[in-house]
């Protein structure tokens, strides 16, 4: 009976090894080996102390030190024994949780995009900060090349306040260097540059002094557009300058942009310009030269027939007339004298013979043609 009680045990526990998996039959066995270890060294423990207390009995006063040594030996290998089992399950444990407790594995793509996502955070966190903290309105403006404009009136006319914010002015610089350009008759490019963190430098170019025209208030500047500023004191002239006479202001900006296409060398050589108050040609001027020329040109024609005053002038007296009304040709103050007495002349006998037979009166304007007629021909040369 005792076998067949074995033998079912035998069975049963083949069947609960079969069912378990490799690890924990291998467990299991090591369990199994481990308490016959158990068993043969208790067993061994026995024997041992059954012969102690022999030999204690025996050599109770000859061999004390002996049983002393031999009591740490026993109780050495007894710690021993239990550390090993206690190491072993550990390390049975920890094999149990590292199959179980694995980390997961996070995917580099993710990861980038994690650390994208944080940058782009901070970004917008700093930003936001610097835009609610006072020193995103906190800047220095400064100007460069002005010359005759102020430096406090462009910043002024720039449009530029304390309470606009360093991105408005960085991102809308196209607005403010127009406004300074509309608003500044001196001005004719500006620029702003930016430097980091909060300078900000207004670059301008102004426009040359082409003349000046006098007043009671004193002199006027007329820049190379055309267009009129601030008064000047005679103190602030240079030595010397170009005079305008002209009271049209439209004129004097059609005769600006006339002169802008001429050669600056013939341009400075004039000294003053004024209407000729001629009745037939209602724009001819009468320009005074340096070199003690005058030219009469129509302002319609000016740009076409001044550059051919150099040429002109080699072969003519010092002091000459230059007529460039109709064609070109040369004169002098005598011979205009003498034309000037001939039609005063001229208008005095039609005025006294008004009254007289028509063939006194056509005898008269004859022989006054003749004579201006020959005074004509006395001053022209052909060109």
């Amino acid at each position: 009976m005792a076998k067949d009680k074995d033998r079912d045990k035998e069975k049963q526990e083949n069947k609960e090894t079969a069912s378990l998996t490799q690890w924990q039959q291998r467990n299991l066995e090591f369990l199994k080996k481990r308490q016959e270890e158990k068993l043969e060294k208790e067993k061994k423990e026995e024997q041992r102390m059954a012969e102690k207390k022999a030999q204690f009995q025996a050599e109770k006063e000859t061999d004390k030190p002996v049983k002393k040594v031999t009591e740490t030996t026993d109780e050495k290998s007894a710690k021993e024994a239990k550390e090993e089992s206690f190491k072993s399950i550990a390390q049975t444990k920890k094999k149990k949780v590292k199959k179980k407790k694995k980390a997961p594995v996070i995917p580099r793509k993710e990861l980038w995009q994690a650390l994208l996502i944080i940058i782009i955070s901070s970004f917008v966190l700093m930003a936001s900060l610097f835009m609610i903290s006072p020193f995103s309105r906190q800047k220095t403006v400064s100007v460069s090349g002005s010359k005759n404009a102020i430096e406090a009136e462009i910043i002024e006319k720039s449009g530029i306040k304390k309470s606009d914010y360093l991105t408005h002015l960085i991102f809308n610089r196209k607005h403010y260097e127009k406004a300074i350009e509309q608003k500044d008759n001196w001005i004719k490019k500006a620029r702003i540059d930016y430097r980091f963190p909060n300078k900000f430098t207004i670059k301008v170019k102004e426009y040359n002094i082409l003349a000046y025209t006098q007043t009671d208030k004193g002199y006027i500047p007329i820049l190379e557009n055309g267009t009129r500023v601030d008064t000047v004191n005679a103190s602030e002239l240079p030595e010397s300058f170009l005079k305008i006479n002209l009271d049209d202001k439209e004129a004097v900006r059609r005769l600006v942009q006339k002169l802008a296409k001429v050669d600056k060398a013939i341009v400075e050589q004039i000294k003053t310009i004024s209407s000729a108050n001629s009745r037939s040609t209602k724009d001819l001027l009468l320009l005074e030269m340096k070199d003690g020329y005058t030219i009469r040109v129509p302002l319609s024609d000016i740009d076409t027939k001044l550059p051919y005053y150099p040429k002109i002038k080699k072969d003519k007296a010092d002091g000459s007339i230059i007529d460039m009304e109709v064609g070109l040709y040369s004169t002098s103050p005598e011979i205009e004298a003498k034309l000037d007495d001939n039609r005063s002349k001229a208008n005095s006998e039609s005025s006294n013979n008004s009254t007289t037979p028509d063939k006194e009166n056509t005898s008269s304007d004859a022989d006054s043609s003749q004579s201006s007629s020959d005074a004509v021909t006395e001053a022209t040369t052909s060109q």
